[in-house]
This record gives C-alpha cells, structure tokens and sequence, in this order.
C-alpha cells in the first residue's frame, strides 16, 4: 500500500526555519520519500527536505570569481554554526 503525505504552510516554505524540519528529519531516519514541491527558490525546497539544520541557514550566491577575493569571502563564512547554500560557486 502507498501512503501520500503533503506538507502545507501558509507561512513559507515547510520545513524552514519551523517545526516542520522535525518532520522531515523523522521522515528521513525511517527511510520515508520525500519529494519537495517547488516554490520560488529550488535551493529551498531543496534544503527544506535536506535533513541539514533549517533553524540557521544561509544563502549565498555568486561568488567572486577572482581567487584570492573568492577565498577571502569562503573564510568570511567559516564562523558560526549553520546550513551553507550555495548558488554558482566558481570551480577551479
């Protein structure tokens, strides 16, 4: 049998910054599907069904694409505790 379960908030996106992460989380130890329904950003419905912590998230995107700029703004981010997403991070 297949059970279907949604999610719904009308306050964002479920699963962020929420009790709804516990939720996921719960879903994820018992080996349960999830599939995120897309809102405004895919990077969150992305993290929203992640598992990672939601209560301290932070979204950074275009990064320089010079080296020794683009190291300096990654150290910038190694203080603190908490989920990193990133949009177009340059490869080398």
């Amino acid at each position: 049998m297949r059970l279907d379960i949604a999610q719904v908030s009308d306050a964002g996106t479920p699963g962020l910054s929420d009790p709804g992460s516990r939720l996921v989380r719960e879903a994820i130890d018992n080996h349960i599907r999830l599939v995120p329904i897309l809102g405004f950003l895919a990077s969150f419905a992305a993290l929203s069904v992640s598992g990672l912590p939601t209560d301290r998230f932070i979204f950074v995107s275009f990064l320089s694409n010079k080296k020794g700029r683009r190291r300096t703004e990654l150290e910038g981010l190694k203080r603190g505790m908490r989920t990193i997403i990133f949009l177009n991070l340059p490869i080398d």
